[in-house]
């Protein structure tokens, strides 16, 4: 149980930074 919860905790906040990593970019591309 304890893993699974690490586990979704870290895929949060891979996709949390890689959103701002995106949005960053869209915004110095314009």
């Amino acid at each position: 149980m304890k893993l699974s919860i690490v586990a979704l905790g870290l895929l949060s906040m891979a996709g949390v930074l890689i959103c701002t990593y995106l949005i960053l970019k869209s915004l110095s591309a314009i």
